[in-house]
């Protein structure tokens, strides 16, 4: 990811599956599970990207963690939710939602 532009993509792309998850979650017709598992790769993917910018621009590492764990907290992920809520505080990251 390059920009912010495209981070605000991959969030608006990731509420409307977020969207169609809650709504289609219990119906078994549907392959909820290969989405699921497709997201999970999103949020590894920004956890990773975040972790090789070793203390480079903190707003964006923040900003990464945080949309890595809200990707893992709705696909199911919670103890990786965890982790990533936990690296902005073990590295003083402002969480970029709470500071605005």
């Amino acid at each position: 990811m390059n920009s912010l532009n495209e981070q605000t993509t991959r969030i608006k792309e990731f509420e409307k599956f977020k969207g169609r998850f809650e709504e289609k979650k219990d119906q078994s017709d549907h392959p909820w599970t290969q989405d699921t598992v497709l997201w999970k790769l999103v949020a590894d993917e920004l956890y990773l990207e975040a972790e090789s910018m070793n203390g480079n621009d903190e707003e964006k590492r923040a900003l990464l963690y945080h949309q890595a764990a809200h990707i893992y907290m709705v696909t199911g992920n919670k103890d990786l939710a965890g982790k990533s809520y936990q690296k902005i505080t073990n590295e003083g990251l402002e969480n970029p939602v709470c500071s605005k």
